[in-house]
């Protein structure tokens, strides 16, 4: 349950913002980006709750020792915050799949293994969120998905489904391809065509 006074919100993220900000409408909740307390964590003061959203998106481009390095900075990153703050709440992709293809899912997975002992931190993961579509290549994504039958949850919904989101139990997937450098962009392409939309169809079929 969120305390909606004395809040901070980690990153820039369009999606998140719109989210957190309507939930807490007047009451008190601030925004830092994700760079600069990524920098400086001195910048942060204590809070009740941090809500922390956000990874640098060189990840994809890392070779894969750089990827699992970068994975270990940001445990211990997480950790200074929560030194912040009574608790944590990390915004994190969803993982609830069998196999993947992505960077982002990998280092997620891989980040949640180096953080699951520590009962401050609370993640919550979501699939596809809407009501931000301005653009014709996003609402075409949330039409298509639509058709496919995904839930997408408008984002003045996203704060009602966190209990039903709670990543509560870590579910093992199998990676491929991972050690292969790609730009963000495609990284989406594959996450979206390939893990949400291929791999999940597949698995309702069998």
């Amino acid at each position: 349950m969120f305390v909606k006074t004395n809040t901070l919100l980690i990153g820039k993220s369009l999606i998140i913002k719109k989210a957190f900000f309507y939930l807490y409408k007047n009451k008190k909740i601030q925004n830092l980006s994700f760079r600069k307390s990524w920098n400086n964590l001195s910048l942060i003061g204590n809070f009740e709750h941090i809500i922390v959203s956000g990874f640098h998106f060189d990840i994809c481009k890392m070779t894969k020792h750089e990827l699992d390095n970068y994975i270990l900075e940001y445990s211990d990153y997480i950790y200074g915050i929560t030194n912040k703050c009574k608790k944590v709440y990390l915004i994190c992709t969803d993982l609830n799949l069998p196999h993947s293809f992505s960077r982002v899912v990998y280092f997620y997975y891989n980040l949640l293994i180096k953080l699951k002992k520590n009962k401050k931190i609370e993640v919550l993961s979501f699939e596809f969120v809407s009501g931000f579509e301005k653009k014709i290549h996003e609402k075409l994504k949330i039409f298509i998905l639509k058709l496919l039958g995904y839930k997408i949850i408008h984002y003045k919904n996203l704060i009602k489904s966190i209990n039903k989101n709670k990543f509560h139990k870590k579910k093992l997937i199998k990676f491929y391809l991972i050690k292969l450098p790609r730009p963000r962009f495609f990284d989406r392409l594959i996450r979206l065509f390939i893990d949400s939309i291929l791999i999940k169809s597949i698995k309702k079929l069998l």
